[in-house]
């Protein structure tokens, strides 16, 4: 029996499952011509993995559940700080380098807190590494977008328009500097060919081991 499953046709060549990191769900991304009976059958033949994945996903998004306690750890650029909760305090969450320090009072806002600021982050880092390496590369590019994407860390579209998962900045800065150059080398190269791999790696030597680290470690870049 299928999947259910989100579909999503677009100018691609092949077809390609996605799982939600928020809650495992499937998206198949395929070109505009193949059957719908096509789809179906590649989705029933991954059954196995697909299974076993959300299983893994899920059971991972269990274990990360936040209680913002004083003393539990977030991640920013790839390290980890501890929460600290202050009876005074100008703001309701800050960050002095060390650690997080959140305003008691707000606890009850605090996933909203540590959202809105990965997120000012997170739009502040992004813009700065790609027009840092699009200058250096000479790649132009039009708009960047950041938010919460379920499935994706990056994407780009035909216009040169860039997106990123506001999630990277949690992850170490090599490997946000890795997706970057993932959706940059997108410019040139439109598709996953073996032209595009050794381009994107002349942009970044390790791509394919950060892209490795974020497949075992994403589901952990959580708030």
């Amino acid at each position: 029996m299928t999947h259910s499953y989100k579909l999503v046709r677009s100018r691609r060549k092949s077809i390609a499952l996605t799982l939600s990191l928020r809650d495992g769900t499937l998206t198949v991304r395929a070109p505009l011509r193949v059957p719908l009976s096509a789809l179906e059958r590649f989705v029933d033949e991954r059954q196995a993995w697909i299974e076993t994945r959300q299983k893994q996903i899920r059971a991972d998004i269990e274990s990360s559940q936040r209680n913002y306690d004083e003393g539990e750890y977030f991640r920013y650029l790839g390290s980890e700080y501890p929460l600290v909760h202050v009876d005074e305090s100008r703001k309701a969450l800050s960050f002095d380098g060390e650690k997080f320090v959140l305003f008691r009072g707000s606890r009850w806002r605090a996933k909203r807190l540590f959202a809105d600021w990965y997120s000012s982050q997170a739009k502040r880092i992004l813009t700065d590494r790609t027009t840092l390496f699009s200058e250096t590369w000479r790649i132009p590019h039009a708009r960047i977008h950041v938010r919460d994407m379920k499935s994706r860390w990056g994407s780009c579209r035909r216009d040169g328009a860039l997106s990123f998962n506001v999630r990277l900045v949690l992850s170490p800065l090599p490997v946000l500097d890795s997706v970057v150059a993932h959706e940059l080398a997108h410019i040139v190269h439109r598709d996953h060919s073996p032209q595009f791999w050794k381009f994107a790696s002349t942009l970044c030597p390790e791509i394919r081991h950060h892209g490795a680290w974020l497949k075992k470690n994403g589901h952990l870049l959580v708030w």
